[in-house]
């Protein structure tokens, strides 16, 4: 299947526009095959709503990441 990913930030650079996955994925699958450095302080938006490493993935679906910003 394939599905849309779109990313905000330093993540620019690091993932490719559209990502062909096998059927029955979840987020955390696709975001394993990304390899995306520090998988934690994501921000993960799965066709306008927020998501979870679980949410499961269907053929067309725009996946959304933005790195959650920290420091102190």
């Amino acid at each position: 299947m394939q599905i849309t990913v779109r990313a905000s930030g330093s993540l620019k650079e690091l993932i490719p526009a559209v990502l062909i996955l096998e059927d029955r994925t979840t987020v955390g699958d696709a975001l394993a095959k990304l390899a995306l450095p520090g998988g934690e302080g994501l921000a993960i938006i799965v066709n306008g709503r927020l998501a979870h490493w679980g949410t499961v993935l269907q053929e067309g679906d725009v996946l959304q990441l933005a790195p959650i910003p920290s420091g102190g």
